[in-house]
């Protein structure tokens, strides 16, 4: 599956605005002074790729569970209901480019 970058910068801002964060998750993001963690980072660059989680845990030699909760706490964090929705965010809150996901 691939993304039309063109058309995701198209969309209207409200499309792809962020709910707001929950207090006890601004809380936790605050203690580890991070946002996004690396597996977060991967799992969304493997969602921008197209792969589904079963397939990012194979590759990763994670299980299953761990990629599915690895991209909950990435969904949470950016506000997005859908993975789709976090890719798309992710692109415009500059954590996904174009040359980052290509291969």
């Amino acid at each position: 599956m691939t993304y039309d970058l063109d058309a995701i910068a198209a969309l209207p801002a409200s499309w792809y605005a962020a709910r707001p964060i929950p207090d006890r998750l601004i809380r936790d993001m605050e203690r580890t002074h991070d946002w996004l963690s690396e597996a977060e980072l991967s799992s969304l660059r493997a969602a921008a790729c197209g792969l589904t989680h079963v397939e990012e845990a194979a590759a990763r030699w994670v299980g299953r569970e761990t990629t599915k909760s690895h991209r909950a706490r990435l969904r949470l964090k950016l506000g997005a209901r859908t993975m789709p929705h976090a890719v798309a965010l992710g692109f415009v809150h500059g954590y996904l480019t174009a040359d980052a996901i290509e291969g």
